[in-house]
C-alpha cells in the first residue's frame, strides 16, 4: 500500500473504532449487526486493512454516520 493509503487507513481505522466505541458497541457487536465474523472488525480496528467495499453502507448505517 503506498504511505498515503497507509495513513488513510489508518485515520479510517481511528475513526470507525472511535465511533463504535462512542455508540458501546463492541467488535462483536458490531460484527453480528453487519452478519460477519468478528476478524474483519479486529483487523479494522487496528489499521492492518481497511472495510471490505459491501459493507460501507452496512457500517456507515450501524454507526449512523
Amino acid at each position: 500500500i503506498p504511505k498515503d493509503g497507509q495513513e488513510i487507513i489508518r485515520m479510517l481505522s481511528e475513526n470507525m473504532t472511535a465511533i463504535r466505541t462512542s455508540k458501546g458497541l463492541s467488535q462483536q457487536e458490531l460484527a453480528l449487526r453487519l452478519n460477519v465474523v468478528r476478524q474483519p472488525i479486529s483487523t479494522c480496528d487496528q489499521g492492518l486493512s481497511s472495510p471490505d467495499p459491501d459493507t460501507l453502507i452496512p457500517l456507515s448505517d450501524n454507526l449512523q454516520t
